[in-house]
């Protein structure tokens, strides 16, 4: 299959977002709401009720997530020592060098390259990701303000979590979920691919591109060309091979996602660096990911 296809597919949409927002001005907070708190939860919901769970599903990428998350914010650490960064900017770094869009952008790319097996992958990944992600995310937009505890408790505050733990429960149990019910979570679920395709169209919309460039450029590299680098090698230490080798590099090389963001504005910690990043790795990563999705498609 060409590699453009899925990235064709994907930026379009995010184009329409971008110009939609020009035009039409929305308020983009209650369309983010839905698909945070309906569409994202159905579609979790969905893909972990779809397959049985078992421990190997849920090893392989936690496995695979510790080690990633590890050597990023080691090397980030190290690179914003190298260029005499504050605490606060080597915070930041850390932020979005690790925060990659493995799921506004992540899911749909998986699914238009692999279709819905590989976004049941992509699905579980985001599942295992979420809360050392997230919880890592809050720690570093707060520059250490608040300690690792707080940041674990604020992932409660995330819906996806009680879909988790609901699919897992009726797993456990081994309770079957009516058909017609099954067809109505999947619908909504398949829902928040465009829409949040059209959200990170609107968002970049209303993002300045502000910042110091060659900071941009530094942080937009570690995400787009060390994280490819990184995941390979995790990949192929913990031996992974075949489609999850596949979704996971893919999935992991996405650019900086726009939560990290949403915690830089939350904490008033140099949000417009955080936005610059978000946007110019969001526009770099139409080349970074087609060269990837090449290399991807012929390695495994």
């Amino acid at each position: 299959m060409s590699v453009i296809s899925p990235l064709l597919s994907i930026f379009s949409i995010i184009i329409l977002g971008f110009i939609t927002q020009r035009f039409l001005k929305l308020e983009i907070k209650p369309i983010s709401d839905l698909g945070l708190y309906v569409l994202t939860p159905s579609l979790v919901f969905y893909a972990l009720t779809k397959n049985p769970l078992t421990a190997k599903t849920l090893l392989t990428p936690l496995y695979f997530m510790i080690l990633f998350i590890a050597i990023l914010w080691f090397i980030s650490g190290i690179v914003g020592r190298v260029f005499r960064l504050s605490r606060e900017r080597r915070s930041l770094l850390c932020l979005v060098t690790v925060t990659m869009n493995c799921g506004n952008l992540g899911i749909p790319l998986i699914l238009f390259s692999f279709g819905e097996d590989g976004l049941d992958l992509a699905v579980l990944n985001l599942v295992v990701f979420l809360i050392p992600f997230s919880s890592l995310s809050i720690y570093l937009a707060a520059s250490g303000r608040i300690n690792p505890f707080q940041s674990v408790l604020q992932i409660f505050r995330i819906p996806i979590i009680y879909a988790v733990f609901l699919a897992f429960a009726l797993n456990l149990l081994g309770i079957q979920i009516p058909r017609e019910m099954v067809d109505v979570v999947k619908m909504l679920g398949m829902a928040v691919i465009p829409v949040f395709l059209l959200v990170l169209g609107m968002q970049l919309s209303e993002t300045n591109l502000r910042g110091e460039i060659f900071k941009l450029i530094l942080s937009s590299s570690m995400r787009l060309l060390l994280s490819p680098i990184v995941a390979l090698l995790v990949v192929i230490l913990l031996q992974i091979k075949g489609l999850p080798a596949k979704v996971l590099i893919l999935q992991t090389s996405t650019p900086t996602a726009v939560i990290a963001l949403i915690y830089a504005i939350r904490y008033n910690n140099g949000p417009e660096f955080v936005a610059g990043s978000v946007v110019v790795s969001t526009l770099l990563s139409l080349i970074t990911l087609a060269i990837l999705m090449n290399l991807v498609f012929n390695l495994f």
